[in-house]
C-alpha cells in the first residue's frame, strides 16, 4: 500500500497547471490556481464550491483562474488524491467572474461535460470567444479587424466583422443557461401580485429557504435575498428543481439592514410575514417603525409614528418635603 506524498500549496498549483492547461487550450498560470476557502464576496462564496466540481473562470481583469472546493484542496495536497484522476473523475464547469455588484450578471458557471476534460476544442473556443465578452465587459474594448483576423476562432458570432458570416451563429456557441434569473422572474412575480414591489437587485444569504426583502432605493422596490445554496445549485444544475414549486413554498421575511438612526447604528431586524397577510402595509409598518429614514426618503412620512413624548417624573410626596428642607 503506498503511502500518502505531502506537496506544498506551489507543488499542487504548479501540477494543476501542467495537467489542465493543455485540456483546455489556455494556460492557467499557477498564481490564478485557488481554493474557495476565502471566497470572492457573494460571487463565489467561501467554502460554497460542491465537492469534485472545480471551476475554471475567466476574470474581469483578463486571466483565467480555476478554484478547486477546499475539501478536494486539501485531499490533493495531502495526497490522498491523485491529480491526474481528480482531474478525470470531477466534473468541471467554466464561466465568468464579472462582479459589478449584481451577483446574477456578476458571476456565471455551468458544467460542459459529465466527468473530467475532453473536448478541448469546445472549451478553448468558449473561453477564447469569453475572453472577448469579458474584455468588452470591463473596458468597452471591441475587437479590432486586425485582432479578429489573428484570432484562431472562425466563425465567431461575437466578431463584428462577421456579419456577412452565415456559419457565424450564436446558436452554434455554447449557451449559457441560467436557472437563476428564470427562480428571481418567479420571485419577482410574487412580490409584485402579494406586496406591489418590484425587485431591483439579488444576493445571497445564508440559510436553506425563504425569500428576504429589503427597501431599495426607489418607492416601492425591493433588494431580494435567496438562498445561497439554492443559486449555486442552479448553476450546477439548471434542472435540479421544480422553481415555480419552490418559490410559492417559500416563506417571506420584510427585513431591515444597518442603518444610521439618531445618531447611531441600528442592527438588521427580519419580520416573518404570515401565511396569506402578506400586504404592502405590513412591510411598511416594519420599514417605518425601524428604519423610518427610508421611508421619508419614498415620501411616506405620515407613515412614520411620532416619537413617544417623555413623562415628567412625579416626585413623592416624601422627595419634595425633603427637597424643600434642604433648600431652606
Amino acid at each position: 500500500m503506498s503511502k500518502s506524498i505531502l506537496m506544498t500549496k506551489e507543488e499542487l498549483r504548479g501540477i494543476l497547471s501542467n495537467n489542465v492547461s493543455p485540456m483546455v487550450g489556455f494556460r492557467i498560470d499557477p498564481d490564478d490556481i485557488h481554493n474557495d476557502a476565502d471566497g470572492w464576496y457573494y460571487y463565489i462564496p467561501r467554502y460554497s464550491l460542491k465537492r469534485n466540481h472545480p471551476l475554471i473562470m475567466r476574470h474581469y481583469r483578463g486571466p483565467i483562474f480555476m478554484v478547486i472546493p477546499t475539501e478536494d484542496w486539501h485531499d490533493l495536497e495531502s495526497g490522498n488524491i491523485r491529480i491526474a484522476e481528480y482531474v478525470k473523475n470531477s466534473q468541471w464547469s467554466y464561466g465568468w467572474y464579472w462582479a459589478g455588484g449584481t451577483l446574477l450578471y456578476g458571476v456565471f458557471w455551468q458544467p460542459l461535460e459529465e466527468k473530467g476534460i475532453h473536448d478541448t476544442e469546445r472549451i478553448a473556443r468558449y473561453l477564447e470567444i469569453l475572453g472577448c465578452r469579458t474584455c468588452n465587459r470591463s473596458s468597452g474594448h471591441v475587437p479590432t479587424e486586425k485582432e479578429c483576423k489573428d484570432c484562431w476562432v472562425e466563425h465567431c458570432p461575437y466578431s463584428p466583422f462577421s456579419k456577412e458570416d452565415e456559419k457565424a451563429s450564436w446558436e452554434n456557441e455554447v449557451q449559457e443557461k441560467d436557472a437563476r434569473k428564470e427562480l428571481l422572474r418567479l420571485v419577482s412575480e410574487r412580490l409584485e401580485k402579494q406586496f406591489g414591489f418590484k425587485v431591483e437587485s439579488c444576493f445571497p444569504h445564508g440559510e436553506k429557504e425563504g425569500i428576504w426583502i429589503f427597501p431599495g432605493f426607489k418607492k416601492d422596490t425591493v433588494s431580494v435575498y435567496l438562498p445561497q445554496d439554492v443559486l449555486i445549485d442552479l448553476l450546477y444544475d439548471p434542472e435540479q428543481y421544480n422553481l415555480s414549486e419552490l418559490v410559492e413554498s417559500w416563506s417571506i421575511d420584510v427585513c431591515v439592514p444597518w442603518h444610521y438612526e439618531n445618531y447611531k447604528f441600528v442592527g438588521a431586524v427580519r419580520k416573518p410575514v404570515e401565511r396569506g397577510k402578506e400586504s404592502k402595509m405590513f412591510a411598511y409598518d416594519v420599514w417605518a417603525t425601524h428604519c423610518p429614514g427610508k421611508i421619508r426618503e419614498w415620501g411616506l412620512a405620515d407613515l412614520v409614528p411620532a416619537p413617544a413624548k417623555k413623562q415628567k417624573k412625579k416626585k413623592s410626596l416624601i422627595d419634595r418635603l425633603l427637597n424643600k428642607a434642604s433648600a431652606s
